[in-house]
């Protein structure tokens, strides 16, 4: 049976969750930079829902969330860079295509640099 749109979403909203992090400094960023990076490759959602696909992550042992005093932040773990390097698959996150990270890396730094207010 093929999967929903609302399945293949979540799936590649996880996918670019780990993908924004692979690419930031110590592979860590905020909720709502998540949501940026999020909204700029056309996955875009609520601040709840990119902390509810965090915490999902978390789950799977993808990243470890730390609650922060007001916004919550993601970190990567071991296994969650694996994922986004295609070297293991994980149930629920959309597998990263070999041409797509080197798009979406670029990108992410981008969105990252304008979230930090840095040329």
């Amino acid at each position: 049976m093929a999967k929903s749109f609302k399945t293949l979403l979540a799936e590649n909203r996880r996918l670019f969750c780990l993908l924004a992090l692979e690419t930031l400094p110590e592979y860590r960023a905020p909720a709502t930079l998540l949501q940026d990076y999020l909204r700029g490759r056309g996955v875009g959602c609520g601040l709840v829902e990119v902390i509810e696909e965090m915490h999902w992550l978390e789950d799977g042992g993808l990243l470890t969330v730390e609650p922060g005093e007001t916004i919550p932040t993601a970190t990567l773990t071991r296994s969650g860079l694996d994922v986004v390097r295609g070297l293991t698959l994980h149930p629920g996150v959309a597998r990263p295509e070999p041409t797509l990270q080197e798009v979406v890396v670029r990108g992410g730094i981008e969105v990252a640099k304008a979230h930090l207010g840095v040329g």
